[in-house]
């Protein structure tokens, strides 16, 4: 953030103010009828986005909370090296 010319203060407000955006917003999509809603936000892209959210979330998984310890999985990574490692030496090395 620094590099854009912000400092710490002007950063953490702006994440503060879209927090304070995102919460009214929240709010005023409660009261909407369940039929609008589906209209804006058919099931279609709903299913999508959350894939899409999990599909993001399994590298890093991989990534942070593999269970296997063994050299071979810490030093060549990636998630085909991390499955057949847990498939090889199974789960906690």
């Amino acid at each position: 953030m620094q590099s854009a010319g912000n400092t710490f203060v002007e950063a953490y407000g702006r994440i503060l103010g879209t927090q304070l955006v995102c919460c009214w917003l929240a709010v005023a999509l409660s009261f909407m009828p369940p039929r609008m809603l589906r209209r804006c936000f058919p099931p279609m892209v709903t299913g999508l986005t959350i894939f899409l959210i999990g599909a993001g979330l399994i590298g890093t998984g991989l990534k942070v909370g593999h269970p296997c310890c063994h050299p071979v999985c810490l030093q060549e990574g990636g998630m085909q090296t991390a499955v057949m490692c847990t498939m090889h030496y199974g789960v906690g090395g």
